[in-house]
């Protein structure tokens, strides 16, 4: 289990602040969400581009309609 220790993130942020790069601790934070949402798609991305190069696999539109799409493609490529 990962524990986080508040007061050094609090620290942290804080010092992001101070270096002038952000104004406010609510500015880099939503950066940082930004940015991961960016690299999983990013990465989302990647991995269908891979998945058409592979071998073609069949869908069932149950497991679609029951999953999402994304849902159903993520857990096809962690089986290979």
């Amino acid at each position: 289990m990962l524990q986080v220790d508040i007061s050094k993130v609090k620290q942290n942020i804080e010092g992001k602040v101070a270096s002038g790069d952000w104004s406010t601790p609510s500015e880099y934070v939503g950066e940082l969400m930004r940015q991961d949402k960016k690299r999983r798609l990013q990465n989302l991305e990647q991995n269908l581009i891979a998945a058409t190069r592979g071998p073609k696999i069949k869908l069932s539109v149950s497991e679609i309609r029951r999953k999402g799409l994304a849902a159903v493609l993520r857990d096809r490529s962690q089986r290979r």
